[in-house]
C-alpha cells in the first residue's frame, strides 16, 4: 500500500524531477545562471526584482526601473583575472566572484576590489564573494553572500522572499528548482521529500501508536550510522563477490579502507585490482565531495605526465590503460581517471542508501538495477584493462 502511495506521488508529482540536479551545473554554468537572474533583461521576464533583492540583502542602494542597468560576465582584470559578474548602475560598479567548490587563488579577492575601484569612475565600488566559504583576502572590504544559509545573508533566501512577487509560472518553476538545488548542494538539505512522504507518515503513525514503537525507533536512529555503513558495504561485497566471478586472484587495493570509510572523505576512493596489474591501476568508486557526495567510479590510474600527480602515486601503464579503456562508452578522462562516470544516485549519503533499498525488487540495496548497473560498468572496465594489459 505504501509503495501504492509512493508511485502515485511519482507518477502525478514527478517530486525529483529538478533540471539543476539533471544537469550538474559547475562554477561556470552555475555564474551564468546567476548573472541571468540579476540581468533585468534576463530571460526570467522579472525586470529588476532579483538585483534589488540582492542589493536590499547587503544594504546597498536599490534601482529604479528606468535606470540603465548592465550586467557582464568575466569581466578581465589588469592581472589577467575573470570576475565572475559586474553589475554597473549609474551609482554603483559591483563584481559578484561566485566560488561554489574552488579554492581562492592568492590576493584573488584584494586583485577583484582594486579592479572595480579602478573603473568606478565616481561610482560606489562594491564586492560580493558569493560562496560558503570565507574570504582570504579583503576581509574587511568584501561583502560575503551564502549559497545558502538559513541564518545569514545568503542566495536562497534572497530567491525565497522574491517567489510571492513573481508573476511568470515558468519562472516560478524556475526559482524553486533553484532554491532545492542550492539548498541540497550547499546545505545538505534532501532536494525533495514529497516521494517517501508515505513511508514518513507510516512511521510517525507508529511512534505515536505505543511506547515500544518509540523506543524501537530511537533505536534505530542511534543506529543509523551504523546501518548507513552496512548498506554501503553490503554493495562493495557484491561488487567484491562478481568480480571474483571473472578473476579469482581480484583483491582490495587497500585492506584497511572500507567503501563505506572512503566515501565519506574528498578524493579518497576504494577499489580492487589484480596482482599483476601495474602498481597504482584500480577500478574504483570515490566521492567528489565530502559526506558520501558526487560519487563517481572508473579506472583510477594517475598519469605520470600530469603536474599534479606525485612521481610516487602515478601508473607507468597509463597509455596502454588509456587505449584499453576506449571501448567502453560513457566515460570520461581526467589526470587521474583515464575512464570515470557518475554514479547513479548522485549521493551515498543515508537517505540516498534508505531509497534503494526500499525501490530494491528484492529488498537488498545489491539487487537494485541502479546497483547492478554501476556492477556491470566496473565488470566491463575491468575486464577491458585486463585484456588491454595482457597484450602490453
Amino acid at each position: 500500500m505504501l509503495s501504492a502511495k509512493r508511485a502515485g506521488s511519482e507518477l502525478f508529482g514527478a517530486p525529483r524531477l529538478n533540471a539543476f540536479s539533471l544537469f550538474q551545473p559547475n562554477e561556470v554554468r552555475l555564474s551564468r545562471i546567476i548573472a541571468d537572474l540579476f540581468d533585468p533583461k534576463g530571460t526570467h521576464g522579472q525586470d529588476i526584482l532579483f538585483l534589488n533583492s540582492l542589493l536590499g540583502a547587503l544594504s546597498l542602494p536599490r534601482v529604479s526601473i528606468i535606470e540603465p542597468i548592465s550586467v557582464r560576465r568575466e569581466m578581465v582584470t589588469r592581472a589577467g583575472r575573470q570576475i565572475d559578474l559586474v553589475i554597473e548602475t549609474p551609482r554603483m560598479i559591483v563584481g559578484i566572484e561566485n566560488k561554489p567548490w574552488a579554492s581562492q587563488q592568492p590576493d584573488q579577492l584584494t586583485d577583484y576590489l582594486a579592479a572595480i575601484k579602478g573603473w568606478c569612475r565616481g561610482r560606489t565600488p562594491a564586492l560580493i564573494f558569493l560562496s560558503n566559504k570565507e574570504p582570504e583576502t579583503a576581509q574587511d572590504d568584501v561583502r560575503v553572500l551564502r549559497l545558502h544559509s538559513n541564518e545569514e545573508p545568503s542566495l536562497t533566501k534572497i530567491l525565497r522572499e522574491c517567489r510571492d512577487q513573481i508573476r511568470a509560472v515558468r519562472t516560478q518553476t524556475h526559482i524553486a528548482e533553484m532554491i532545492a538545488y542550492l539548498a541540497f548542494e550547499f546545505g545538505d538539505e534532501p532536494m525533495k521529500a514529497d516521494e517517501d512522504s508515505a513511508y514518513v507518515e507510516a512511521v510517525e503513525a507508529e511512534y505515536e501508536r505505543d511506547t515500544e514503537s518509540k523506543r524501537a525507533l530511537a533505536m534505530t536512529m542511534i543506529s543509523q550510522t551504523r546501518l548507513h555503513e552496512i548498506l554501503i558495504e553490503e554493495i562493495a561485497e557484491r561488487i567484491l563477490d562478481q568480480a571474483r566471478g571473472l578473476f579469482e586472484d581480484l583483491e582490495e587495493e587497500y585492506d584497511d579502507c572500507r567503501l563505506s570509510e572512503a566515501l565519506g572523505d574528498k578524493d579518497n576512493w576504494w577499489g580492487f585490482r589484480r596482482p599483476a596489474w601495474p602498481d597504482n591501476c584500480s577500478i574504483a568508486i570515490s566521492p567528489g565531495r565530502t559526506n558520501f557526495a558526487d560519487v563517481y567510479f572508473g579506472v583510477r590510474a594517475p598519469d605520470p605526465s600530469n603536474k599534479s600527480v606525485d612521481k610516487g602515486d602515478s601508473c607507468a601503464s597509463r597509455q596502454t590503460i588509456n587505449r584499453s579503456v576506449e571501448a567502453v562508452e560513457g566515460g570520461s578522462s581526467s589526470g587521474w581517471w583515464p575512464w570515470w562516470k557518475w554514479a547513479e544516485p548522485l549521493s551515498w549519503n543515508a537517505e540516498s542508501m534508505a531509497s534503494l533499498l526500499l525501490e530494491s525488487p528484492t529488498g537488498l540495496i545489491a539487487d537494485h538495477p541502479r546497483v547492478q548497473e554501476l556492477i556491470a560498468r566496473m565488470l566491463a572496465l575491468a575486464s577491458a584493462l585486463d585484456e588491454g594489459l595482457g597484450k602490453e
